[in-house]
């Protein structure tokens, strides 16, 4: 068999010209004393756009038996990637796809035959690269079918699955939980399996059957007359349980204390107030302290400012007026931000990890980087025991759609988050609300034992029974406007609203009363009308802390100041409705009264100790403590970078999908391409006239079809990296975390899913399409497409809401991939969006490299011009989509930590 031409364009020469001693008509073959083993050549190598000289058939020697196809090449039109033309008979004319100059129908050594796929023959020549590993290169194909891509993926695939396995296996192992729970409940119906999941202590109290009495009943009768004492010793026994839980955080707190004596931050506020840009005044001249060691409650109704005072104490809203001393000094707590902790209202926190997860990722952040290991662990364990959480340490938090812990519980994580990071005040936002009364009586004890330890627990209530409000040692009543009505021990504000002439029934519960007192709807204890919500607040500001310090010394307040606040023609029913206006006159006259707000009890014991403890430490020995707070930045990027890991491990079903819609996508664009050449462009020189009909819009379209299809597979994902966890985020920052680190970690986390999609989209894209190109290069663009699609989807997930992300995403994507040329040509127009487009550099460079194969034989720079494209690019192009998706993170992450500042102080 004659070798062939050395390249496509000698192809193409042979068939616009050839000499007169061309045999262009079907000749015999003869023998010749010139014969020459390559008709081709004889007079020299083709050139482009100059006759090619064959020799005559009489120079040309017999052909061996057994080699047909003598003088046959492969034409410019051969279908790249379509089967060749194998004759079966001598009648059989020269096909299309072939030049056959030599050709005659009595010679079977002549006719046409497909070229075997050889290093010899078409693969070689037309392709340039041998057969590549775990690809099909059957005899007439120019183009290999290539498996190894999907090959690889699937491989990947089943690894990943196993390892998944493993993991998933171990962690039910170390949760002392069984094995079939990885199996679908389906297949456990089925063998009759049943799983287990862990049983929160509540549960397992319900769980534990009462023993009957000798009579069958489930307990004896309690005699009512001892039925009070039994209630007020149970409820010592669970205080005195919940202090002996706390007690084990001490060694934890002084080492987090880096030494430093007696940590504690005591808070000193005068006047403070804060005005809408709008003229309204939601918080007007709050007075008091709260000092260390003590549990300060925050009551008011609705709408009255109580989280908005806390806020303003906290420094997440700043003030308008107001002064703020702590531990004696002018400071703003800003400062402090990392030995501060805030626990929401919300239960924030990643529902999709454990209990032990959740805290493990706060501590880890936000100790000290010089504590150990072993150190941290310690402190982990003893927070979980001080919460009464070591029983679910190991059990997913859990949503509305997935069984997890119960509400109490999780409140009390939503605690540990903070204890875990060795706070010195802690400040919560209604940290009983959506409990039943146990649960949130629970987490009160919890909190009161925690105070002990000398931290300041200031906390928003909300009408707390009885129980709940007894375990507080101070309370700060805000009425509506954001203003003061009290400010002082529990157990005296009854005795000094009684005083003002405000009824208590024995039954009732004090905190109830009091919120109707501030609403306007307190009952007097005299005949009479009794002022409203605006004359307490004048009361207060004039005479109350005077008359609070009265109460506490024992000192009776006498009638005539009570007949003043009360309407004329109300009487002194008894000494109780006494005036405190003028006994605490008379006391600042004597000069003996002090500041009570927030002062300690003396009719508690555990809180009487406060007073005698050592002054709190300057100032700057907090500052030091919070500047040892914090891991590295590159510690947080890698717990950050952990932590997302795990939560995708979580959702493994999404990932799946996830990859599935990729592989999907990948079928459908390959499967248009009906495995067949996708280009025919302009012939070169003389022969363009004689060209079929263009096919070049069809590698154009692929360039907006493979961008659509990239953009609904990775879109919806895309939104979820950081669109579902924002409020985490939020809370995380005001904490003190690094955001940097944070998005960081993050950000890198998510390259793992775009590695495998895109190589489920690629791998049989590129088995069923064909390209003319590397599969290496095929997969770098639909991966860096991925790469694009995930930086503006990141985008918007930080400026839409979470619940449509999803969708204009995917709208975002669309209108960016049809910028790419093949609508709009790049030359028609300037926009800006074809800059911003991935696709746009992804369409070209594939364009480009796709028709690249033809440039010896199509006029390809006719072809690029219809979309604008620049052929050869290929290393802008890939730069460019790489720059584009970093711009589109970093613009990701100004917008994070640029929106809703508010959130994340």
């Amino acid at each position: 068999m004659a070798s062939s031409p050395s390249s496509p364009s000698a192809t193409l020469a042979s068939t616009t010209t050839t000499s007169s001693r061309t045999t262009t008509s079907p000749t015999t073959t003869s023998t010749s004393s010139t014969a020459v083993a390559d008709p081709f050549t004889l007079y020299g190598p083709p050139v482009a756009g100059q006759p090619w000289l064959l020799p005559p058939a009489s120079e040309l020697a017999a052909l061996p038996r057994g080699s047909p196809g003598y003088g046959c090449t492969v034409s410019p039109l051969l279908p790249v990637g379509a089967a060749l033309y194998n004759a079966s008979t001598i009648a059989d004319v020269c096909p299309r796809g072939f030049f056959c100059p030599y050709y005659n129908v009595s010679d079977p050594d002549t006719v046409p035959v497909a070229c075997p796929a050889t290093v010899d023959c078409a693969l070689k020549r037309l392709y340039g690269d041998l057969c590549l590993f775990l690809s099909d290169c059957p005899s007439g194909r120019t183009v290999e079918t290539h498996y190894g891509l999907l090959a690889c993926i699937l491989a990947v695939d089943l690894l990943f699955a196993f390892l998944f396995l493993l993991h998933r296996l171990a962690e039910l192992r170390r949760w002392n939980q069984p094995w079939t729970i990885v199996l679908p409940p389906p297949l456990r119906a089925w063998f009759g399996l049943a799983s287990r999941s862990p049983v929160s202590g509540a549960a397992a109290k319900a769980a534990v059957p009462v023993e009957p009495d000798a009579e069958g009943q489930g307990e004896p009768p309690v005699d009512p007359a001892t039925a009070d004492d039994l209630v007020s010793a149970e409820a010592t026994a669970a205080a005195a349980a919940a202090a002996g839980e706390a007690s084990v955080l001490l060694d934890g707190f002084r080492r987090g204390f880096a030494g430093v004596e007696n940590a504690a931050m005591n808070f000193h506020f005068e006047d403070l107030g804060l005005t809408l840009p709008s003229g309204a005044t939601v918080l007007k001249g709050v007075n008091g302290e709260i000092k260390a060691g003590t549990m300060t409650a925050i009551m008011g109704p609705s709408g009255a400012g109580k989280t908005t005072f806390m806020n303003v104490l906290m420094g997440k809203v700043k003030r308008t007026g107001g002064e703020l001393r702590i531990n004696g000094v002018v400071a703003e707590m800003e400062t402090f931000q990392k030995i501060i902790g805030y626990v929401p209202q919300e239960d924030i926190m990643l529902r999709e990890l454990t209990v032990r997860e959740n805290i493990e990722y706060s501590a880890k952040v936000r100790l000290p980087s010089s504590w150990s290991r072993q150190e941290v662990d310690s402190h982990i364990d003893n927070v979980l025991a001080a919460l009464s959480l070591t029983g679910v340490a190991n059990s997913q938090i859990g949503d509305e759609l997935t069984r997890g812990i119960s509400g109490g519980q999780r409140k009390r994580v939503n605690i540990g988050l903070e204890l875990a990071a060795v706070p010195v005040a802690i400040f919560l936002d209604e940290p009983t609300s959506g409990l039943d009364a146990t649960a949130a009586l629970d987490v009160a004890r919890n909190l009161r034992a925690v105070a002990r330890l000398g931290l300041t627990v200031v906390s928003v209530i909300h009408q707390p029974r009885v129980e709940i409000f007894e375990t507080f040692d101070d309370v700060l009543m805000i009425a509506p406007g954001g203003r003061t009505a009290y400010i002082g021990p529990v157990e005296l504000a009854r005795p000094y609203f009684e005083r003002l002439g405000f009824r208590f029934k024995d039954a009732s519960n004090p905190a109830d009363v009091l919120m109707d007192i501030l609403v306007g709807k307190g009952v007097a204890r005299a005949a009479g009308k009794v002022r409203g919500p605006d004359e307490i607040v004048s009361e207060w500001e004039r005479n109350g802390v005077a008359a609070v310090e009265a109460l506490r010394n024992g000192q009776e307040l006498p009638g005539p100041g009570a007949e003043a606040f009360l309407e004329a023609g109300a009487a002194s029913t008894s000494s109780s409705s006494s005036s405190e206006a003028d006994v605490a006159a008379a006391a600042v006259e004597a000069g003996d009264i002090a500041s009570v707000a927030g002062s300690d009890k003396t009719d508690h014991e555990d809180h009487s100790a406060a007073a005698t403890s050592p002054p709190p430490p300057p100032v700057d020995a907090l500052k030091q403590i919070s500047k040892t707070r914090g891991a590295g930045f590159w510690m947080q990027v890698l717990y950050a970078h952990n932590r997302s890991l795990l939560q995708q491990a979580r959702f493994m079903n999404a990932l799946w999908l996830e990859l599935f819609v990729a592989l999907f996508a990948g079928f459908v664009m390959g499967i248009a391409s009906t495995g067949k050449e996708n280009y025919k462009g302009v012939l070169m020189g003389p022969m363009a006239i004689l060209s079929a009909a263009a096919t070049d819009w069809n590698v154009g379209l692929f360039g907006l079809l493979i961008g659509i299809a990239v953009v609904l597979a990775a879109g919806p994902a895309a939104v979820k990296v950081f669109g579902e966890e924002k409020s985490v985020y939020f809370r995380e920052a005001a904490s003190g975390h690094s955001r940097s680190a944070y998005y960081l970690g993050k950000a890198v986390s998510s390259l793992y899913r775009i590695v495998l999609a895109s190589g489920h989209f690629a791998a049989v894209f590129y088995m069923l399409a064909r390209p003319t190109f590397p599969v290496g290069m095929q997969y770098l663009l639909i991966f860096l497409n991925f790469f694009v699609v995930y930086g503006f989807s990141i985008i918007t997930s930080m400026i839409v809401p979470r619940r449509d992300a999803p969708l204009v995403s995917v709208i975002v994507g669309l209108i960016l991939a049809v910028f790419c040329g093949y609508g709009p040509s790049l030359g028609s127009t300037t926009s800006i969006l074809f800059g911003v487009s991935g696709n746009r550099w992804a369409a070209e460079a594939q364009f480009s490299l796709w028709i690249d194969y033809y440039t010896d034989i199509y006029d390809t720079g006719v072809s690029a011009s219809l979309f604008g494209y620049t052929l050869h690019q290929t290393t802008r192009n890939v730069v460019a989509m790489v720059t584009l998706g970093i711009l589109y993170r970093v613009a990701g992450f100004v917008l994070m930590i640029s929106l809703d500042r508010d959130k994340q102080r």
